[in-house]
């Protein structure tokens, strides 16, 4: 954003508006629904099923690290739709299981400052 200040009284009247104060954009309302309305085209071609069978076959997490960051990412962003949501919940997809699974992979393993982050976003999602 370019800021042009001019001073009262030099080069003549200053003609521009006074801005007294900005506008704070923290106070509007974010709908998740409309900023990530394109996650919804995961549930819809499939795309969590096959995320879900990606994050099932995970059996050591310091080899499939990447994977999972990647897939945990995507999955974080899918979850904020209601669409994929209720695709979510469904039984057939056994999504609680599958990331609990998960979940206990990584504290069965080594601890390290990655394997923690990776842990917080598996309880987020």
């Amino acid at each position: 954003m370019r800021i042009v200040y001019r001073m009262r009284g030099l080069l003549g009247d200053a003609t521009e508006e006074f801005v007294e104060t900005l506008d704070a954009k923290t106070d509007l309302e974010v709908n998740n629904e409309q900023v990530y309305r394109m996650a919804n085209v995961m549930a819809e071609c499939g795309g969590l099923e096959v995320m879900l069978d990606r994050l099932a076959t995970i059996r050591d997490v310091s080899r499939s690290q990447g994977l999972l960051q990647v897939l945990l990412k995507l999955m974080g962003l899918c979850v904020k739709v209601k669409k994929n949501q209720e695709k979510l919940i469904k039984p057939s997809l056994n999504t609680v299981s599958k990331l609990l699974t998960i979940l206990q992979i990584c504290l069965s393993s080594e601890n390290d400052v990655a394997q923690n982050t990776l842990m917080e976003q598996i309880l987020e999602v």
